[in-house]
């Protein structure tokens, strides 16, 4: 491999708009050296046209793209960061923590979709004889049920957060205004409210 391996920290690969992140991309691949080699699984997941690649490919992107969070959120504690205090925490800490957990849903929701799809392919496969080739080797197959296999193979994170009745989540991406965007309601007890009239008590 000719020159040297460009590395890019998970946590530069997560910023608050999707907008801001294919500039990134793209900028990222215009001052890049022809001459070297470079395949980031993080851009391979983020591609627009993601229903291109074969389930397995899907979850293999998938599970290295939250590999690579982990790997950046570990360096600022992870998980088990020892001082539980948010005010202690490194900047970029929370909103690692989200994009973990974004990435993980993702995951998550894919392999969800996965189940579906295995399910049709074990009906067809007891219609349809799998393929072989003339020295009668079985054909492989990268289809869902590949990808369930290697999803339960290479998945590290036990506890399983799909969201029921096949609703997607919706994630909230990591902002210092988000928590000033909430709206508040104020509500008086019975006692103080005569007539829909706060009364003042002396």
């Amino acid at each position: 491999m000719a020159g040297s391996k460009k590395i890019v920290h998970a946590k530069v690969l997560w910023p608050t708009s999707h907008v801001q992140f294919n500039a990134w991309q793209k900028k990222q691949h215009k001052s890049l050296s022809p001459n070297v080699s470079y395949v980031s699984s993080a851009e391979e997941y983020h591609r627009a046209t993601v229903e291109d690649f074969c389930p397995v490919c899907q979850v293999d992107h998938s599970i290295e793209f939250l590999g690579a969070i982990t790997q950046a959120w570990g360096k600022f504690g992870g998980p088990f960061r020892k001082d539980p205090e948010p005010r202690t925490a490194h900047p970029d800490y929370g909103c690692l923590k989200l994009a973990w957990r974004a990435a993980r849903l993702e995951l998550l929701n894919l392999v969800n979709k996965l189940e579906s799809q295995a399910v049709i392919e074990n009906r067809l496969d007891s219609y349809i004889p799998p393929a072989t080739h003339d020295n009668g080797r079985v054909t492989t197959v990268h289809g869902a049920q590949a990808a369930l296999e290697r999803f339960h193979r290479h998945y590290k994170y036990p506890v399983s957060d799909v969201p029921h009745n096949g609703e997607e989540e919706e994630l909230l991406y990591c902002s210092p205004l988000s928590s000033l965007k909430k709206n508040r309601k104020v509500h008086f007890a019975d006692q103080l409210v005569e007539g829909g009239v706060r009364k003042n008590l002396t």
